[in-house]
């Protein structure tokens, strides 16, 4: 994503994270770049969890918050259904809005989309 968006350049600051369980393996410099650029935000639990799998909610939240860093993010009204948390509205609408999903999020005859957030 930070190829897409012209920021593989973004060079690291030198201060350590302030996540407890960021590992220091082979993606440690990706994870710090996204701290850094605020597409990865902090929970209240100070905790990054990078073993476990995102769901597609979060995803569009990294996606929308990375949109918004580098380009103005129009979303266009989109009517969703399914479950999604208040705090990925934002996010899923981008996706959805801009088609950034798979051929298992389909609209139904109404023109509803279910994301499949969670």
């Amino acid at each position: 994503m930070l190829n897409y968006y012209g920021l593989r350049e973004f060079h690291l600051q030198k201060k350590s994270s302030s996540f407890t369980d960021l590992p220091s393996g082979e993606y440690l410099k990706e994870i710090q770049r996204a701290i850094e650029l605020g597409i990865v935000e902090k929970s209240n639990h100070q905790r990054i969890d990078p073993d476990k799998a995102i769901t597609r909610e979060e995803a569009a939240m990294l996606v929308w918050r990375l949109a918004k860093r580098t380009q103005e993010p129009v979303s266009l009204k989109v009517p969703l259904i399914g479950k999604t948390d208040p705090w990925a509205i934002d996010g899923v609408t981008y996706v959805v809005s801009k088609g950034l999903y798979g051929p298992e999020v389909k609209p139904n005859n109404r023109g509803e989309i279910d994301y499949k957030s969670k």
